[in-house]
């Protein structure tokens, strides 16, 4: 694989776990205002291609809405600030809803939010030199408190991007589903204790109706009518995307990670810490210790109580944070707070 292919695959996972909201914009301008009386007017990968709020009749305030939605990806507006923003609207186009205003406010502000980021995603980690480097991906559950257990049960699992399970999993996968995708390398893939990716979980389906258009279908388990759809891979085309030839499915030779070496007592430290370095003297206000750099300390008894205290005393400041000793300055049991003197 060539150093041009991994550089600029790693650049772009960055992108992907830290989403600059750029395609996640571009997916929310190329739509098209639709109309609608019912949620279910327009459904599944049209969403990708059409921007709506259920029962918003008219194009003044699907287009309102809109640049609500869309001053959350650009200038990161929140939650509270849309739901004021709804307040708002509601009063200026006589606009009817259902639902009690909050209710309604969080659902059209995280489900347009939560298909853009997805979609942002999708077309990040699909890139040639992203793929070439991290061919896996990842399902990450939210860590609700009160999870949807199908979604708990995918937690963790790691399949090929290009396989079909992605097509109608690729989250989210439901109203308020806060699960997510995270890309994986060979090498990620050998130190997560793999050596291969999961099989393809089945897909079992239930029937479900529309009760609009009585069409009857086949919805997986685990995953709310109208949500069976992968936004990214609708907005591309609809076409999985394909592993590029020299992707690295297989992590470098090797142990890998490389091993660690034993634990080593403090007691056997302290046994092979060197004389104090001629001249070294200690700090007033107490006795010596020694580090193996042969440069003297002082010793606190018993071990960090006195910087706890110290730190219960210290002002708070905003933005301000309060570091404890460095562990790495342990070298007796006894306790020995490395100071160079």
């Amino acid at each position: 694989m060539s150093g041009t292919a991994g550089a600029g695959g790693a650049a772009a996972t960055v992108r992907a776990i830290g989403l600059p909201p750029r395609e996640a914009i571009a997916f929310l301008r190329q739509k098209t205002n639709v109309t609608t009386q019912s949620y279910l007017d327009v459904w599944a990968e049209a969403h990708s291609r059409a921007f709506m709020v259920a029962g918003a009749a008219t194009q003044a305030l699907v287009q309102d809405f809109r640049e609500e939605v869309a001053k959350a990806l650009e200038s990161g507006t929140t939650l509270q600030d849309f739901r004021r923003a709804f307040d708002g609207l509601v009063v200026k186009h006589g606009w009817e809803h259902t639902g009690t205003p909050g209710w309604r406010a969080r659902i059209i502000f995280e489900t347009n939010l939560s298909t853009a980021y997805s979609a942002g995603r999708y077309a990040q980690a699909t890139e040639p030199d992203t793929l070439a480097v991290y061919p896996y991906w990842r399902y990450v559950h939210s860590g609700a408190r009160h999870p949807r257990l199908q979604h708990l049960a995918w937690n963790g699992k790691i399949l090929l991007a290009s396989d079909p399970w992605w097509s109608q999993h690729y989250p989210p996968n439901g109203w308020r589903c806060g699960c997510r995708v995270e890309v994986v390398s060979a090498r990620g893939l050998r130190r997560l204790g793999r050596d291969g990716p999961d099989p393809s979980p089945p897909v079992m389906t239930r029937p479900w109706t529309n009760p609009r258009t009585g069409e009857t279908r086949e919805v997986p388990i685990g995953i709310d009518p109208g949500f069976d759809y992968n936004p990214g891979q609708a907005w591309s085309g609809g076409q999985r995307p394909e592993l590029p030839r020299d992707a690295a499915l297989r992590p470098p030779t090797g142990v890998w990670p490389p091993p660690v070496s034993p634990p080593v007592s403090a007691a056997v430290i302290w046994r092979h810490v060197s004389k104090p370095r001629r001249g070294a003297r200690p700090r007033r206000g107490g006795r010596a210790g020694w580090r193996s750099a042969g440069t003297a300390c002082k010793r606190s008894a018993p071990i960090f109580r006195r910087d706890r205290r110290q730190a219960a005393r210290a002002p708070s400041r905003p933005g301000r944070r309060r570091l404890g000793p460095a562990p790495e300055q342990v070298l007796h049991p006894s306790g020995v707070r490395g100071r160079n003197v």
